[in-house]
């Protein structure tokens, strides 16, 4: 089984299929980060639990599910790249945590892809009409700690004033919607291990591959 990502910072990392995109898991913040190859990542962790094998990481650092062009997880060219020559049996989708830091509206009712919920459609819409027969999965958002700082803790809301789980909860109505496989990781109650609040360490992936686990039956 061929199984593509499609994400943000938190997916990437300097080697593997990956196109040729912005990432976050360079040599030295993957050495900082305690991962020492592909294995340590969350989404390495959960191919494998599915007994996959890896076809593209499409993860692109500082991307949001907003946006009317690329990197936009909801444009074409993000879509597209999700297959060479072979077509992913498998798409895992995880992102939105940029749309949460860049105070992105959610919108409910609009329909601009400016606004983080008609851009979620979008990109459900699109991948099922690139990926007519792939089974894809996308994931609400986790919560983070920061090691070593048991004072520090998430913000329940960003600076325009919107809560954390609202995003959750567009995600969890637009998969509904949508008819596509939700990962409801955020109802694990996991939160995954960060120095910076965003970015896993080695032991954040190996509790973002335990959430997967959880809500998948693995």
């Amino acid at each position: 089984m061929k199984i593509s990502i499609l994400g943000d910072s938190l997916s990437t990392f300097y080697s593997g299929c990956l196109p040729d995109y912005a990432v976050f898991y360079t040599v030295e913040n993957a050495i900082l980060n305690g991962l020492s190859g592909t294995e340590d990542t969350w989404w390495h962790q959960v191919i494998e639990m599915l007994g996959g094998e890896l076809l593209i990481n499409g993860a692109y650092s500082g991307s949001r599910v907003s946006g009317t062009e690329f990197p936009a997880s909801n444009s074409y060219q993000r879509i597209e790249a999700l297959q060479t020559n072979s077509v992913p049996d498998c798409i895992l989708v995880y992102i939105g945590l940029n749309d949460y830091g860049f105070n992105v509206p959610i919108g409910l009712e609009e329909s601009s892809l400016n606004y983080f919920y008609p851009a979620y459609i979008a990109m459900l819409h699109r991948l099922k009409e690139i990926y007519p027969d792939t089974r894809i999965i996308c994931s609400t958002l986790m919560k983070t700690y920061v090691t070593f700082h048991d004072d520090w803790h998430m913000p329940e809301k960003n600076q325009i004033g919107i809560m954390f789980d609202d995003y959750n909860q567009a995600i969890r109505k637009a998969c509904k919607e949508c008819h596509t496989e939700l990962a409801d990781l955020a109802e694990t109650g996991i939160s995954y291990e960060t120095l910076d609040g965003s970015h896993g360490t080695v032991k954040g992936h190996r509790e973002m591959a335990q959430a997967w686990k959880k809500v998948l039956a693995l």
